[in-house]
């Protein structure tokens, strides 16, 4: 390459029309964002779930699996039992038997299916369902399969019938246009593939240790203002800190009042790193009231908007960010806060300046995975944009946009 530079610029290119020819073919044979998305949304099997063999093996006895179990007897499905690591001889759950995965047989498996009921951000569970595969079950099932049981419809987080995807491929081809490189997108579409078929063996690269403060955000430097929504315990602003990023003042906002003790702690444990701090009860909106709140479920307390006559939680303050906090200077700004994103969003319209940085998590809905890259760049036109995955089982999935100051 160095030779080169020393020669004599190279000729115009409306001297070389094949050139011109060659790029255009190639660029028409190259898939648009519409192509892509359909393409992997003609892969999802769209036929019911009817014929389980004998009936299905649940692995994992915990609330997920338990709930699988009971949306397939909801279907007319069998459920055998569950396989668990934590199950002692004679076990049983919600009174059916439960094993050891070293106690499943071949006679145990042959005839029926395995049906994989793990949902935890923690660990992945690639190495389960590569050993259930080697067993001889009739056919490995997962929870995108029970979706297609009928009359079924199990939904958590980003979980959730197909066709709620399937039927957005328009948006969602827009927003994979978001992203400004290459790995976001392919991390895009790789996420939304897991989502549809949620198969561990097929789930994107996690990057659990730089969850917030990714090398490429522009944090480093010029202390910040860090605006924490859902600040749970602190453990956002401990990760910022322990990647060299520099605070000058945290604005935490967590409505759990047994969250609220934690972080609090947190705060006066870390002022001598930081510039100031202001622990606030409410939640983030696009509103200013009172709304119901499923408190005391530690990271996963969240907003009830209509609490139904069974409703056992509390009720919270909730506020537009506009008219709680009104700072210049470099703001970062993260929201993690249980499907209140978008509500929180639409509460900040004065944050959207240039040199500000937003982290928002895009798990907790189905949508929002599409829908708030779109609102971000809507409201930050021309901003760099970039998703991340830093959780097992599709979770902690985070957009990160920024404009140049």
């Amino acid at each position: 390459m160095r030779v080169w530079a020393k020669l004599a610029p190279a000729p115009a290119r409306k001297e070389f029309p094949i050139l011109d020819a060659l790029e255009k073919t190639a660029a028409a044979a190259r898939p648009t964002a519409i192509d892509r998305v359909r393409g992997l949304l003609a892969s999802v099997d769209s036929a019911p779930l009817t014929l389980v063999g004998r009936g299905v093996w649940i692995y994992g006895a915990g609330g997920f699996g338990r709930t699988l179990a009971r949306a397939l007897d909801g279907a007319g499905l069998t459920t055998l039992g569950f396989i668990d690591r934590k199950a002692e001889g004679g076990a049983t759950v919600d009174g059916r038997p439960c094993v050891h995965p070293d106690h499943v047989t071949a006679n145990l498996a042959q005839g029926a299916c395995y049906l994989h009921g793990l949902f935890n951000h923690y660990f992945s569970s690639r190495e389960i369902v590569e050993w259930a595969a080697r067993q001889p079950f009739d056919r490995l099932l997962f929870a995108s399969d029970v979706n297609r049981a009928r009359g079924v419809e199990v939904s958590s987080y980003w979980l959730a019938p197909a066709a709620q995807t399937t039927s957005e491929m328009q948006t969602i081809a827009r927003a994979l246009e978001c992203f400004d490189e290459v790995a976001s997108r392919d991390l895009f579409l790789d996420l939304l593939r897991y989502r549809l078929h949620n198969d561990p063996r097929i789930h994107p690269q996690v990057a659990r240790e730089d969850i917030y403060a990714p090398d490429f955000l522009p944090i480093r430097g010029e202390k910040t203002v860090f605006v924490d929504g859902g600040a749970y315990t602190g453990d956002s602003l401990e990760g910022l800190l322990a990647h060299g990023v520099g605070v000058k003042e945290w604005i935490a906002f967590e409505p759990d009042l047994r969250n609220l003790e934690g972080l609090r702690a947190t705060a006066h444990r870390l002022s001598g790193q930081i510039g100031a701090f202001t622990v606030s009860p409410y939640g983030l909106s696009d509103r200013n009231g009172r709304v119901g709140f499923a408190d005391n479920e530690g990271e996963a307390s969240h907003v009830v908007e209509s609490p139904g006559p069974d409703f056992s939680g509390t009720t919270i303050e909730v506020a537009r960010l506009d008219d709680v906090i009104a700072r210049s200077g470099p703001t970062y700004v993260k929201l993690d806060i249980e499907g209140a994103e978008q509500a929180a969003l639409r509460g900040m319209e004065n944050m959207f300046r240039p040199g500000n940085v937003f982290a928002v998590s895009v798990y907790h809905r189905p949508a929002d995975l599409w829908e708030i890259p779109l609102m971000l760049r809507d409201r930050l036109p021309g901003c760099r944009m970039r998703l991340r995955q830093h959780g097992h089982h599709g979770f902690d999935s985070v957009v990160y946009a920024w404009t140049d100051r």
